[in-house]
Parts: structure tokens; sequence; C-alpha cells
């Protein structure tokens, strides 16, 4: 998913090739024409280089004698002066996703409506969680199955469910499984028209 417009990234490019080397650039162009998410990391980076060597001096992957190379060495040329070293990173929420497949969920979900014929506008759903860790470091732990455990919830609990709504269409229904590792709600109501 795109942030800037291909018109923007490609003037913040061009602006970029006076403080980046051929090999830099076309590493940047390479990776934003991915399909992947890794795109989202070199816009962000592309738009922070544009934006500081509009505001001072930058040098980007520096050679410092390390094997290792930090992103960025900055200095201001304003009136405050600001120097820093860095890396620029993307958060991302990709491990949550791995170890709660909140995307899988969705999709066996729907799957599984269009397998059984029924009208998916008709379909709702909610997964409760809770907040884990301390202030500032906390995250959303949504209670659904692990990967694992997943198809397990579909095939058991959830058809019976569907078989339910299947042979009595007009009447509405709530399937609820709620247990210390899941806490999910499916609701059927037959004059619900949007998923």
């Amino acid at each position: 998913m795109a942030i800037f417009s291909r018109r923007s990234l490609q003037q913040m490019i061009d602006s970029n090739t006076q403080i980046l080397t051929k090999d830099q650039v076309e590493k940047h162009v390479k990776a934003l024409n991915q399909a992947n998410e890794q795109p989202l990391d070199f816009e962000w980076g592309v738009a922070i280089l544009y934006d500081l060597s509009k505001l001072g001096t930058l040098r980007y992957e520096p050679d410092l004698g390390n094997r290792r190379r930090l992103d960025i060495i900055f200095d201001s040329d304003r009136l405050v002066e600001v120097s820093f070293a860095g890396d620029i990173m993307t958060v991302s929420d990709r491990g949550l996703h791995k170890e709660i497949p909140q995307d899988l969920f969705y999709a066996e979900l729907i799957r599984r409506l269009e397998k059984s014929k029924l009208p998916i506008g008709c379909f709702s759903y909610r997964i409760n969680g809770y907040y884990d860790g301390s202030y500032g470091d906390r995250k959303v732990r949504l209670l659904l199955p692990t990967n694992n455990k997943l198809s397990e919830f579909f095939w058991k609990q959830l058809q019976d469910f569907l078989n339910e709504v299947i042979r009595f269409p007009e009447v509405e229904y709530i399937f609820e499984e709620k247990t210390e590792q899941i806490d999910v709600q499916i609701k059927y109501i037959p004059t619900q028209q949007f998923f």
C-alpha cells in the first residue's frame, strides 16, 4: 500500500540523486517497484532523505570504518544547530500477524461462507482482545486461535453454526467461542446487508 503518489516519489528520488550514489538510487527504485510490504520501508526512507537534505547536510550510509553502516548522518544548516546519526526504520506488526492470524481468520471465514452459499452481507464478526505489557510497551493481543488451531476451530465449532443457519436462514444466530485463548463472536442477521 503506497503512502505517496508515484509522481511525488519520482520527484523525491530525482532530488535524492544529489546525495545518493547511482547504486543506492537503483536499490531504492527496485525496492519501490516490488509487490510486497518492503516498498513501505523504502518510501519512508526516500521521503526522510528528501526532507532532511532540504534542511542541512546529509550523508547516506557513510563509511565509518565498521562493517555495519548507519543510514544517515545529518547536520543542520539552520539557526538551530541539530546533528544526529541514525537508522531509518518502519514499525510493523508483521510478527503479530504470524502469531495471531487475523487475516487468515478473515479469509477462512469468507471461504466458508462462500462455500455455504449464504449471503456474506448478513454476517459480521468481532474478535476481542486485551492489552499486554506495561505502558509504553503495550500491545493488543487478539483472542484468536493460533495458526495451527485455526482450521480445527473452523472445522469443528463454526461448521455446526453454519449448518444451523443453512437450515433456518430466516432466524438470527450468534456464534460465540469464549475461552482463555479465544474470544470470537460471529453474528448472522438475515436483514443485514453489509459484512
